[in-house]
């Protein structure tokens, strides 16, 4: 087919299988799992803490990782993020970059529905998903409703949290078959603990915060054993100005 090609006149450029695999992963994943393809990202210092003892973490990264993190949402069909990242940050979530890009829509995973209606992530030019539990206050999800959300009932197990996995058979069952995480420990750790995670990207910050009491990426149950840790493979490795983001799959 190729020698056809060519013998046409048409210039081709021949891939190997992993590259070829890294376009259509997202794809792949989702027609084999029949679950989205899920991406987490988060920033973080050489000392692994994402917020000082105070909660302060503006900024870990530096403005061109920053504005890097624009080109890797809008790849995605949704991007992901938990109701305490919006209580603290208040995001917009939204790709910020040249010309007219399609919005990826927005999914707050919120058990109780505590998203202010006046949230800016409510306003920033794409539908908003609130997963939240069956027992969240109904006039909560109808202000929610009137401020524009859209509302996906979930499951919830211990302490009210959202069980993972049935939400993520509804967005599938939507044809949402990528998303792009950004949220703090708790979401991060959640997804982890119920192996929801195919990849992940880290912004490493020439910094150290120290401190016990710092807040550090992923939290969740997580492993007891070091060889059930989880393994990052087909790794990347780029620096972006003063940032190192290494990118890597999970095994």
């Amino acid at each position: 087919a190729v020698e056809i090609l060519k013998n046409a006149g048409i210039e081709v450029e021949v891939i190997n299988d992993q590259e070829c695999e890294n376009l259509n992963e997202k794809f792949n994943h989702f027609i084999t799992a029949g679950l989205p393809f899920v991406h987490a990202k988060w920033a973080m210092t050489l000392d692994g803490k994402i917020a000082t003892r105070t909660g302060s973490s503006k900024w870990i990264s530096c403005d061109k990782s920053r504005k890097f993190v624009h080109n890797l949402r809008a790849e995605y069909d949704a991007i992901m993020t938990g109701s305490g990242t919006i209580l603290k940050d208040d995001p917009q979530l939204n790709v910020r970059l040249e010309g007219k890009w399609r919005q990826p829509v927005k999914i707050i995973i919120d058990s109780l529905c505590r998203t202010p209606v006046e949230a800016k992530i409510l306003k920033s030019g794409a539908e908003t998903i609130i997963a939240c539990g069956k027992n969240a206050p109904v006039e909560k999800i109808q202000l929610l409703e009137n401020a524009g959300a859209r509302i996906i009932k979930v499951s919830v197990g211990a302490n009210d949290k959202i069980i993972l996995p049935e939400l993520f058979k509804k967005l599938a069952a939507e044809n949402i078959s990528s998303i792009f995480v950004e949220g703090g420990g708790s979401l991060l750790g959640a997804l982890f603990d119920n192996h929801l995670i195919n990849k992940v990207s880290v912004f490493i910050a020439p910094k150290i915060i120290g401190g016990q009491n710092s807040l550090s990426p992923i939290g969740g149950i997580g492993i007891e054993e070091i060889a059930n840790a989880v393994i990052l493979d087909d790794l990347h490795i780029e620096q972006i100005d003063c940032d190192i983001m290494m990118t890597g799959k999970i095994t």
